[in-house]
């Protein structure tokens, strides 16, 4: 299991639709559950809250945040957000106690290996694909053939399910990087990704590569 950070929307209150805690990626080539393979990525809101004295700063940022948003879904008679609310208070509380970023740490490694046995569960009947899912809810899953064009651009004799994961993992992160430069209002990650289903899916029809995965620039959405 590895995770890394993403950024779109950046604001100290995660857990929302435009902000989840993480965003799940995977790759299952076979039925089952053991060919079933993952990685994550949290928003920088919550790395930083790891810090010390930095997360004091962040967890006051995030607690001024969920205020606000209590009188604001208050004012306008909305309990849905209740959880995401409490979840974000009692989050920038532990962040502005000094040397907590451990216990932290170890919550979130807590709560993505449920996620992960979550989404494990749910696609166990399916086969090679890869997909993209929210806190722990499914987005979208895409046949590799998508990817296949993409093995062309490796370094070395085969590609394994590392590869295929970190490939597509690159090519969501990429596409986010790119929505958040279009410097739009932040949209639903469910209104985002769609798209890039889509381009996935095409990938395999593209006839002119560059030398690099990393040089390899999505068609415009």
């Amino acid at each position: 299991m590895e995770t890394q950070s993403y950024r779109y929307h950046d604001i100290f209150y995660t857990g929302t639709e435009t902000q989840p805690d993480s965003l799940n990626f995977f790759v299952k080539m076979k039925k089952g559950e053991n060919s079933f393979l993952a990685q994550h990525a949290m928003p920088l809101a919550n790395w930083m809250g790891y810090m010390p004295i930095i997360g004091s700063f962040t967890g006051v940022a995030r607690i001024i945040n969920s205020v606000k948003t209590i009188f604001e879904n208050f004012s306008q008679n909305k309990t849905s957000e209740k959880q995401t609310i409490y979840k974000n208070f009692f989050r920038g509380f532990v962040e502005v106690l000094p040397f907590t970023g451990v216990s932290l740490m170890l919550f979130d490694a807590i709560r993505i290996r449920r996620v992960e046995a979550k989404i494990k569960k749910e696609v166990q009947e399916q086969e090679n694909i890869v997909g993209l899912a929210m806190d722990g809810n499914l987005m979208f899953t895409v046949g590799t053939i998508g990817l296949s064009q993409l093995e062309k651009l490796r370094t070395k004799p085969s590609w394994s399910n590392e590869d295929r994961l970190r490939t597509f993992t690159f090519l969501c992160l990429k596409f986010l990087e790119k929505k958040e430069k279009e410097g739009r209002s932040p949209q639903k990650m469910k209104d985002i990704f769609p798209k890039l289903q889509e381009i996935i899916q095409q990938i395999h029809t593209i006839k002119d590569l560059p030398t690099t995965i990393k040089e390899f620039s999505l068609p415009e959405s």
